[in-house]
This record gives C-alpha cells, sequence and structure tokens, in this order.
C-alpha cells in the first residue's frame, strides 16, 4: 500500500501543477478569479508534497492529519462534480479519492490506532 499511496501522492502533486500551469490557458489576464484558480492548484501541489513527505513516518497522528486533509480535499473534489460535471472534476475526485484511501491503509499499516 505503500506504493499505492506514494503514486496517488504524485498524481495528486502533478495534478496541481497541471492546474497552475493552466491558468494562463483559463484566464486570458490577471484576476481575482485566475488567482483563486492558480491557488487552487498550489494547494494540490502542496497537499501532494505533505503526503509525499510523511510516506517515511511511523506516527500515527501525522497520519491522522493526512487523513483529514485528504478527506477535506475529497469533500472539495464532490462539491466541485456538483457544480461543475466535467472530466477534470472526475478525475480530482479519483485522484483525491486514492490518496484519501492510500493514507487511511498506510495508517492501518502502522499498527497504531490512529486517534
Amino acid at each position: 500500500m505503500k506504493i499505492f499511496f506514494k503514486l496517488s501522492s504524485y498524481a495528486l502533486a502533478i495534478l496541481g501543477i497541471v492546474h497552475v500551469l493552466c491558468t494562463s490557458i483559463s484566464y486570458s489576464a490577471i484576476s481575482c478569479e485566475a488567482f483563486w484558480f492558480a491557488g487552487t492548484g498550489l494547494a494540490l501541489l502542496f497537499l501532494g508534497v505533505f503526503n509525499l513527505t510523511i510516506i517515511k513516518s511511523s506516527n500515527a497522528s501525522v497520519y491522522t492529519g493526512a487523513i483529514f486533509a485528504n478527506g477535506l480535499c475529497v469533500l472539495f473534489s464532490m462539491l466541485l462534480l456538483f457544480v461543475h460535471p466535467v472530466w477534470r472534476s472526475i478525475a480530482m475526485l479519483f485522484v483525491s479519492l486514492c490518496v484519501l484511501l492510500g493514507s487511511i491503509l498506510r495508517c492501518s499499516q502502522l499498527g497504531e490506532p490512529a486517534s
């Protein structure tokens, strides 16, 4: 499961990079909306990097924080899919679900309760 978690975390980080790079394609001028769009991509990148940095940890409380953050990302992705039902939203939901599942499974492998 460590490999699954690592791959899905890389996918989330790459999705964040692509999201930031697509800002100039989606918005022709600098605007508040463009900054929010790029900021969402940065948040995805940071969440992916956060998940990659905790892979070596054996502390269940660290994974509890990751599970919480990944759960919020899944919730955001579900809301995004409801508001904007396009293939990118489906991809975002799929990747965020994979990262959440990977963090839960990785935490359960540690042998301690995640409390």
